[in-house]
């Protein structure tokens, strides 16, 4: 091989190796003064939960609402849970609900059939207590 081919073999290489590290830094490192958006490390920070309707009308309690997913990716699971209570602030019922799969900026219902009689029921209070990616 001659010397000429070894030459131009290593600017080839070099090239490469420099196009390469210009993708690598355009793509992975954060510059000054900036910060990459990433998904929370739980997706309870980005879920919203409504509690949109408390019927207390019946023998029992029904609580239903919604939970809209604001997070950057699908939610494969979520654990929600509804307490009701009577006018001295004590706890008069409480259901937990399970969702599955609710995909970015989607929303999904939930309704919750409360063991308690509607009379005692004042107010009722939905949040969410896990969520997984």
């Amino acid at each position: 091989m001659s010397e000429k081919t070894k030459k131009t073999i290593k600017t080839v290489v070099i090239i490469v190796a420099l196009i390469a590290l210009y993708f690598y830094v355009k793509n992975y490192v954060v510059k000054p003064g900036t910060s990459k958006p990433s998904a929370p490390a739980s997706p309870t920070s980005c879920l919203d939960i409504t509690l949109d309707i408390v019927d207390v009308d019946h023998p029992y309690v029904s609580a239903s609402g919604t939970v809209l997913n604001n997070c950057s990716r699908e939610v494969s699971y979520i654990t929600v849970w509804v307490t009701c209570f009577d006018s001295g602030k004590s706890e008069v019922a409480r259901d937990v609900e399970y969702m599955f799969d609710i995909a970015a900026g989607k929303k999904d219902y939930f309704e919750s059939p409360l063991k308690s009689t509607g009379g005692m029921v004042t107010r009722c209070t939905a949040e969410i207590t896990e969520a997984n990616y």
